[in-house]
């Protein structure tokens, strides 16, 4: 499988999850991060925003990001939105989930499939810079 091809089906799974996903997790760390190690798990990203944060120094070295929630009065429970940005936090990857790790997991899955996408297209027209 590509790696475009790989960070579409781990979009997918983000999107379909309804919560902390401790496989889901491991996949992405192994996709993102390159594991040595068949038994190393890596850290709980879709649990943690504090692992979700280390995914984005790993995966994204230099990125800004955020996080807020919007609840609803009375609730309960909230929707949390994150943005990842390379350069101005208004050209960033946004990302809507129930949890701020989940939210932070979409966005930055979503700003290395456009940035895989600009590569091959570079590579395409022969420009490998």
């Amino acid at each position: 499988m590509s790696n475009l091809n790989t960070l579409r089906a781990l979009e997918a799974r983000l999107a379909a999850a309804t919560g902390a996903d401790r496989e889901l997790s491991t996949d992405i760390n192994r996709a993102l991060l390159v594991q040595s190690s068949a038994r190393h798990r890596g850290p709980h990203v879709t649990a943690s925003i504090d692992a979700a944060v280390e995914l984005i120094e790993r995966a994204l070295p230099g990125w800004g990001w955020s996080v807020r929630c919007f609840m609803a009065a009375g609730s309960r429970s909230g929707i949390y939105e994150a943005v990842v940005w390379h350069r101005e936090p208004a050209e960033g990857f946004t990302a809507t989930d129930s949890s701020a790790a989940l939210a932070l997991c979409r966005a930055i899955i979503r700003a290395l499939i456009i940035a895989e996408i600009e590569r091959l297209d570079r590579a395409a027209m022969g420009d490998d810079a």
